[in-house]
């Protein structure tokens, strides 16, 4: 009989290995994305509008699936946030988009303070919310880019149109071709 438990512990043994090794691997590949979905976000969370960001915001749903208490407070607060997100006021008064801004920056820190106990890590909101250097010039070219962009738009739907003036400069004087000959 110990034989046969032998011979079974034989063939078993690296068969089971393997099996715990893959499960091993299994969960230290999710725990990695899961990771890095964080660092992208917190990495980013002065510039929400980067692709980057928003590819990670989109991946909250595929990571954090589990049935957990922290992964479902992740869910949570990802819905919450993006419902916000989807309700921008258009048509709202500078005041009423000030306030939805600050709810959404507050949703946002929300969802990396709930995320970061998901993954290991003990951030307050203070701290999500105060570390996140952002240079001013950031700010200034997005908004010029985006009123090249809107004006470039109505140039090209017909709307509006190059302005062009022809300036002669100082001490040239442009003689015709007729006058020399």
């Amino acid at each position: 009989m110990v034989e046969v438990f032998t011979i079974l512990a034989i063939i078993l043994g690296p068969i089971l290995a393997i099996q715990v090794e893959k499960l091993l691997e299994k969960k230290r590949q999710e725990k990695e994305r899961r990771l890095g979905i964080f660092k992208v976000l917190m990495v980013t969370r002065g510039s929400v509008l980067s692709q980057a960001h928003v590819q990670a915001l989109n991946s909250i749903d595929i990571e954090f699936n589990s049935d957990n208490e922290k992964d479902k407070n992740v869910r949570n607060a990802w819905k919450a946030y993006l419902d916000e997100l989807n309700h921008f006021p258009n048509d709202g008064s500078e005041e009423d988009k000030k306030r939805w801004n600050e709810r959404v920056n507050g949703l946002l820190v929300e969802l990396l303070m709930v995320m970061s106990v998901a993954v290991g890590y003990d951030f307050d909101k203070t701290y999500i919310n105060r570390t996140a250097y952002v240079p001013q010039k950031y700010g200034e070219t997005d908004i010029e880019l985006d009123v090249i962009r809107k004006a470039f738009v109505q140039v090209l739907v017909g709307k509006a149109s190059i302005p062009i003036r022809v300036v002669q400069p100082e001490g040239l004087q442009f003689t015709s071709s007729a006058n020399s000959e």
